[in-house]
């Protein structure tokens, strides 16, 4: 799949949910299948799409209302939780450990003991 596609995915999912009124009620499964989605992104696509990827779920989340920390933190792990309210803000969370990882593997030999 390219990685558009799992977004594409997860917001049909969302529209079907909204149409049968399911959405409150699953809630927190669709912010769990959105992170997902995006660490699978993160995994096996280039920057660019990553990118792409977490802007459109910073935008379905602000627009959506989806994500309630003062409700939905109790159900979520620490790790999901922190990215889902880093995506509100509308950061990427690509900074750092991205290019950490990249340089890692670009240099080996500056990293073994």
């Amino acid at each position: 799949m390219k990685s558009l596609d799992y977004v594409k995915v997860a917001l049909l999912v969302l529209k079907e949910w909204k149409e049968k009124g399911l959405l409150e009620e699953y809630r927190t499964a669709f912010l769990r299948l959105l992170v997902m989605c995006v660490r699978n992104v993160r995994k096996y696509a280039p920057h660019s799409e990553q990118e792409d990827v977490t802007r459109t779920v910073c935008r379905v989340l602000r627009e959506e209302g989806l994500y309630r920390p003062e409700e939905d933190d109790s159900c979520l792990t620490a790790t999901e939780a922190k990215l889902l309210k880093s995506w509100l803000a509308g950061k990427s969370g690509l900074g750092f450990s991205y290019y950490w990882k990249k340089m890692r593997k670009r240099v080996p030999q500056l990293f073994r003991h």
